[in-house]
């Protein structure tokens, strides 16, 4: 298959060229030395001896990587706009190929991008694996206190969990389970009366039964506090006349005990 040269990396003073794979082949003539001061990889490979070429033709790199994963990682090293990744599946293959040749100024943005609110709200756990696959601890983290609010054995099957080890996997089911039971014991079944009559309130009693089942599987405050689920748990259950008073005069110290348990410690 024919390839053509990048429009936007022709440089006519290069003393490089590099070729993408792909559907799409592409020639990127570029300089040595931009890319040995952000590449120590480069650096290192063309410190080797270099292979002669007839006519004083410039020296070709095949890369493994597609010509767009290519084209992306030039525009992190040379200084024009960052390239736009739309997606978590044109992030990776950006991201493997920056951690494999070391290229700090991509790797940075990435990391930023990766946990997005978008990616990270939308599919903490394919975040996750992806942080964990490339060691990256702090995008970790990110994307585990997000999976909080996930039933993780009901996110859809990622591909990308091919590439984490079953110790990362358990490691973010114990954080599930031990978060879980943290928020659980939080729930003081004696914390609310309703007067003389309900002691505990039988509305409190409903919400904590109802509350520790979301627990068990999304251990995260964002359901359990919301006005509708403590109608639904006073609703379901028979009471005595003073309830209803109970629920509103308690909710500012509803919303106190869901900062508390927010504030819980976090550790993966």
């Amino acid at each position: 298959m024919p390839s053509h040269t990048s429009v936007l990396f022709n440089f006519p003073d290069a003393d490089v060229v590099l070729t993408g794979g792909g559907d799409q082949k592409r020639r990127f003539a570029v300089h040595k030395c931009i890319l040995s001061a952000a590449s120590p990889v480069f650096k290192d490979m063309f410190m080797l001896p270099q292979p002669t070429t007839a006519d004083g033709a410039l020296p070709v790199v095949d890369m493994i990587e597609s010509s767009k994963v290519v084209l992306a990682l030039l525009q992190f090293i040379y200084p024009v706009p960052n390239p736009t990744i739309s997606s978590l599946d044109e992030l990776v293959p950006v991201l493997e190929a920056a951690k494999k040749l070391d290229v700090d100024a991509a790797l940075d943005s990435l990391r930023k991008q990766l946990v997005l609110s978008e990616h990270v709200e939308n599919e903490p756990l394919r975040v996750y694996a992806i942080a964990a696959r490339f060691d990256l601890q702090e995008e970790l983290k990110i994307a585990a206190k997000h999976t909080l609010k996930k039933n993780v054995l009901d996110c859809p099957l990622s591909e990308d969990l091919k590439h984490i080890t079953a110790y990362d996997y358990h490691r973010l089911l114990d954080l599930h389970r031990r978060h879980s039971r943290a928020m659980q014991d939080a729930l003081q079944p004696d914390r609310y009366r309703c007067g003389q009559y309900c002691y505990p309130a039988k509305w409190w009693t409903a919400f904590i039964e109802v509350a520790n089942k979301e627990l068990a599987e999304r251990p995260s405050t964002d359901v359990i506090f919301r006005p509708d689920f403590l109608y639904r748990c006073y609703s379901s259950q028979s009471h005595c006349g003073a309830c209803a008073e109970s629920v509103l005069s308690q909710f500012t110290d509803l919303l106190k005990l869901k900062e508390s348990i927010d504030a819980l410690p976090f550790a993966v």
